[in-house]
């Protein structure tokens, strides 16, 4: 059976994929607004041709897969978005799985250690049964964190600013940081506190211009630390929209994507100060959930950090990585 459709009509793709991103209470949370304008951007940067709607036998979407060249930072890997509904059959969500596993390798650099690498929802069984069958291995969890703000904003702020006072910074938001030519210091510092990470997130300077410009971030929960006495920025947090449809409707929180403090200025509370302001910033969007994903086997212990300010795991997303030969 064949499962997958494959669109050559952007447009069309973009339609389908938007309306459902925006309809379907069993797909998982994203940080990009579900209209079509945003998903044609993300369709322009998948491979040519590799834009496909999962549909079942009777014809049904039901999800859909982009894939992605393997950039300069990880010159073997492939990334793969792939979302289907949780409630998808089986066979459809294993057809769907094998016809992107046979896909992949035509695109692969040929590096000798190829591989295909997939970031999923961890609640979606059918789907993990699939990808274990295709070849596919667990190598990695991230939490999914909630906090409510049961602050005031005016309280939150004024924790920013003794906090700030303490520990000798001054604390920008995003209109700050651009207006005093402090973007390219941010992306230095995101660099290298992400060089390490899994996943090879450190943003170069033309990774750095397209998520700046892209519609994941969201300038109004991002910020970042100032040593008054250097100058330097220490500490920076890049913020997004997560959003989830539910049986209530579209869910929003203000989600933390990326956070960072420099080696001389950890464990001194810049973290905890960075998202105090993300809370007020959230307050004042109308929101009253903050968010971040963090990874279970992180080496800095975050988790402690951002369990310890009354974050709380609501879900896991689980990558998978299936080594390939073109």
């Amino acid at each position: 059976m064949n499962t997958t459709a494959r669109n050559t009509d952007v447009s069309a793709a973009a339609r389908q994929i938007a309306d459902l991103a925006s309809s379907r209470p069993g797909l998982p949370v994203r940080p990009w607004p579900a209209d079509e304008r945003t998903v044609a951007g993300r369709i322009s940067d998948a491979l040519p041709g590799e834009a496909h709607i999962v549909t079942d036998g009777a014809g049904r979407a039901q999800g859909w897969t982009l894939l992605y060249a393997a950039s300069p930072a990880s010159p073997g890997e492939l990334r793969a978005e792939l979302v289907v509904d949780a409630a998808t059959d089986l066979e459809t969500v294993t057809g769907t799985v094998r016809d992107l596993a046979e896909r992949a390798p035509v695109h692969a650099p040929g590096t000798g250690s190829d591989s295909l690498v997939v970031v999923i929802d961890a609640d979606n069984g059918p789907l993990e049964e699939a990808l274990r069958d295709a070849g596919f291995s667990l190598e990695r969890r991230f939490a999914v964190e909630h906090r409510p703000i049961g602050e005031t904003a005016s309280e939150l702020r004024e924790e920013v600013d003794q906090a700030a006072h303490r520990t000798g910074l001054r604390i920008l938001d995003w209109a700050q940081v651009v207006d005093s030519d402090r973007t390219e210091d941010v992306r230095r510092l995101q660099y290298l506190t992400f060089e390490e990470h899994w996943g090879h997130l450190s943003k170069s300077e033309a990774d750095w211009e397209h998520f700046l410009g892209g519609p994941e971030f969201a300038a109004e929960f991002s910020g970042a630390a100032l040593d008054v006495d250097s100058g330097e920025v220490v500490g920076y947090v890049l913020g997004a929209r997560s959003r989830s449809v539910t049986a209530a409707g579209e869910q929003v929180t203000a989600h933390t994507e990326y956070i960072g403090v420099s080696r001389s200025h950890r464990r001194k509370g810049v973290a905890a100060t960075l998202l105090h302001s993300v809370w007020a910033a959230a307050l004042d969007a109308g929101l009253g959930t903050a968010s971040l994903g963090v990874d279970v086997e992180n080496s800095s212990n975050a988790r402690h950090l951002y369990e310890s300010l009354g974050y709380r795991a609501v879900g896991y997303h689980v990558a998978y990585r299936l080594p390939m030969t073109a």
